[in-house]
This record gives C-alpha cells, sequence and structure tokens, in this order.
C-alpha cells in the first residue's frame, strides 16, 4: 500500500515492483516461502483492483494525458504504455480517448508543435 500512495502504478507495474522485492526478501531470509509470498501478492493485486487502487484504465487514460502533452506521437505513447506493463485493450482505450478530445488528423501535428517548444 506504501508503494501505491507514492507513485501511480498499473497492474503489471505493481506486480513487478512487488515480485522484486519479495525475491529479495526470500535471498536474505532464507525461511521466508517465496511461493507463498508470491500468492500473497496475486491475492493483494485482485483485492486492490476490487478497491480501486489498482485501475489500469485509469492509470492509462492519466499516462497517456501525461505523455500526449508533452509531445510525443501516439506511436511512441503506445509503446511507452506497453513498457509500463499496460495491455492493449486499456491502451486502445486511453488512446481513443485522446482521439475524441482532438480531431484526429491534427494529434501528431499538435504532439510535433508540443515537443518543438
Amino acid at each position: 500500500l506504501y508503494y501505491l500512495q507514492r507513485f501511480a502504478a498499473s497492474r503489471g507495474r505493481f506486480r513487478s515492483v512487488m515480485t522484486h522485492k519479495i525475491r529479495e526478501s526470500c535471498r536474505a531470509h532464507p525461511e521466508q516461502d517465496e511461493a507463498a509470498c508470491l500468492k500473497m501478492l496475486d491475492e493483494l493485486i485482485v483485492k486492490f483492483e476490487r478497491c480501486g487502487l489498482l485501475d489500469d484504465k485509469l492509470y492509462a487514460r492519466a499516462a497517456a494525458r501525461s505523455l500526449s502533452a508533452r509531445g510525443v506521437s501516439l506511436y511512441t505513447l503506445r509503446s511507452k504504455l506497453k513498457l509500463r506493463g499496460l495491455d492493449e485493450e486499456s491502451i486502445d482505450a486511453a488512446l481513443a480517448d485522446l482521439r475524441e478530445e482532438r480531431e484526429p488528423d491534427a494529434f501528431e501535428f499538435e504532439s510535433a508543435l508540443r515537443l518543438a517548444r
């Protein structure tokens, strides 16, 4: 929960960071059962999704808007969102929202102008 208080994260990114932390902890404390800890992580992710603490679609929209404001093209935006652990459905929804906010033909031109500034 502390991680989510400090950083916005997708389900994939949260799982990656927490898996890394679990493995580090299990190496330092051999008495811990890594498989049990990873199972607990899976249960926690489901719980966080139900509570709304992890929401890939919402995270994708916010990240897409932020990247778009910096002048990132649609192609680059899509690849950056994939790198953040987002699924295609969440990415497609976020990009569709961006296209609705602007004229489709003007999107790349506006991004290039922002980048040039």
